[in-house]
């Protein structure tokens, strides 16, 4: 057996976007639509996600226009819309369905005890109208419309999520009335739209702002970082928002912490950044150097508010609407890398006066689509992964330019010997134990086949020297953002044959190398050596 208890006032459920409208109604349920007419209604579901509990509350049941500031669409969620038996049920004049209601689930039989401001609890049996039904790719999902019209009888439902979208926490059971009373109270609300949002179990998101392209060195990318003014403590250490990041009950004020940290991979360079923080009116209010410090190093920055910056955002509450959230956006330039092009973010929420430490919470790693060549490193007779490979890349089909650590190139390299030269300022990847490595940040063309090849310049202990050059093109940039493949490289044990390596095969594609001269030298002096013994033989006859 399921149960959820919760308070469902008027103003927790603009807080929750339950769109639930108060029933200041004097007579039986079964009366208390009287004058709106036999008209059937609609529920339609609009789902998003957010990180905070307060929101945009639109309590008419009309659609809401503008969604932008309404989060990111969920699909797949699913619903089951029960029918509430309100036959026993009087609503006495100050009287809200909104007050108290606790609602039990045991397989398909479900009851909802309501307290009312003025009568005793209540219990009501539910019965199914819609079985579960799921949101679509833009968040939505309708009940009670065939052939475009509405189906469904006047009087109160129930709302269950019953399947919760992965990584966030279910929306309590919600009862929606048909019809509603529309804005100006002049009519009523056949077509009901609710907006439930389910808050992320993390209390920080992390969104790449452009997943549409796919970026290569040099480029800018911009990331928001949205951390709710929450955390996941228990008892006195617990935030729940952002008044409890100061306490002002000693003469001296004394604030809590909130910071938020992005770890940057080498591959991603900081260039700038802006902080602002959201209100529960769905403003984003910007913060001055003032409100906040920033801190870089080894690539991993930190925002952390300061005691004026809680200062600003807890008494600007009259003026602005309530602080829920503090949100960064951040641009950074793609550097070519040996590691792929994913990161993450994480928040820390510590209370005001708190004795311990909490938790920091981290959002799942992000992905830049880019160009990338995996390596899969295998031993050539039974395919077991080989660690410790070195790989250079070059840049061109000749394999003679190659890729440096500062994105820039050096060229007409012909030989071994010369790239083992430069070693040090080249752009090199080293397989793992598992025989993988990663060549990231490349450029790609979303017109043509983008050359490289894969050179060896250290084998796996115990093998022999892939000395040709190892083709690696890129394919045209499709529909997806982001190219990625993966090349397989096997090696050959020593004292084996390499088939793909002839005996006096040149080090590089293109090149000859110093081997051309080995040639010749021994050419030469295997001439010489021949000619002598014919000359010493003619003499002494």
């Amino acid at each position: 057996m399921k149960k959820c208890s919760f308070w469902k006032r008027i103003a927790a459920a603009a807080a929750a976007i339950m769109l639930i409208g108060t029933m200041g109604v004097s007579t039986m349920a079964s009366e208390e639509f009287g004058g709106a007419g036999e008209d059937k209604g609609s529920i339609t579901v609009h789902k998003y996600s957010r990180v905070t509990e307060a929101t945009v509350s639109n309590p008419t049941g009309e659609a809401i226009t503008d969604t932008s500031g309404l989060g990111t669409p969920l699909s797949g969620v699913g619903y089951t819309l029960y029918k509430l038996d309100m036959s026993d049920v009087t609503l006495n004049e100050g009287d809200s369905l909104t007050d108290v209601y606790e609602t039990t689930i045991d397989g398909d039989n479900v009851e909802v005890e309501f307290t009312t401001a003025s009568a005793a609890s209540v219990t009501v049996d539910a019965t199914i109208v819609v079985g579960e039904s799921f949101t679509d790719e833009d968040g939505v999902l309708v009940f009670g419309v065939n052939g475009g019209a509405s189906t469904l009888d006047q009087g109160y439902y129930l709302l269950v999520e019953s399947t919760v979208p992965s990584g966030y926490t279910a929306i309590n059971p919600t009862i929606v009335s048909i019809p509603l009373t529309n804005e100006d109270g002049t009519g009523y609300v056949y077509d009901v739209h609710v907006y439930p949002k389910n808050v992320s179990e993390i209390p920080i998101t992390k969104i790449l702002d452009d997943t549409s392209k796919t970026y290569h060195v040099g480029e800018d990318v911009s990331f928001t970082i949205n951390a709710g003014f929450s955390n996941e403590e228990e008892g006195d250490n617990k935030v729940t928002s952002i008044n409890d990041l100061r306490d002002n009950t000693d003469t001296t004020a004394v604030y809590g912490e909130m910071k938020i940290t992005d770890k940057l991979v080498d591959s991603l360079k900081y260039k700038s950044s802006t902080v602002h923080y959201l209100t529960d009116t769905n403003q984003k209010i910007a913060l001055t150097q003032e409100h906040y410090a920033l801190t870089i190093t080894n690539n991993i920055c930190v925002w952390a508010l300061t005691d004026e910056g809680i200062d600003l955002i807890i008494d600007n509450e009259t003026a602005n609407g309530k602080g829920v959230a503090l949100v960064v956006n951040i641009v950074a330039t793609v550097q070519v890398s040996d590691k792929a092009l994913t990161n993450k973010a994480s928040s820390y929420v510590k209370k005001a006066g708190a004795g311990t430490n909490p938790e920091e919470k981290e959002t799942p790693d992000v992905k830049v689509p880019t160009g990338s060549i995996k390596i899969s490193k295998i031993d050539a007779a039974d395919d077991s992964y080989l660690a410790g490979a070195v790989f250079a890349l070059a840049t061109n089909e000749e394999g003679t330019t190659f890729l440096k650590k500062d994105g820039t190139y050096a060229e007409d390299i012909t030989n071994i010997a010369d790239l083992k030269a430069i070693q040090a300022e080249l752009l090199l990847v080293t397989t793992d134990a598992d025989g993988k490595a990663i060549f990231s940040g490349l450029i790609c063309s979303d017109s043509e086949e983008t050359p490289y090849r894969l050179i060896e310049i250290q084998s796996p202990e115990g093998y022999q020297l892939k000395e040709a050059a190892i083709e690696a093109d890129l394919p045209t940039i499709g529909t997806t953002p982001g190219i990625e493949i993966t090349v397989v490289v096997k090696n050959y044990a020593n004292g084996t044959i390499d088939p793909d390596n002839p005996k006096f095969s040149l080090p590089l594609t293109g090149g000859t190398g110093t081997i051309l001269f080995t040639v010749i030298g021994i050419l030469i002096m295997t001439t010489t050596v021949v000619l002598y013994n014919r000359y010493k033989k003619k003499n002494n006859v």
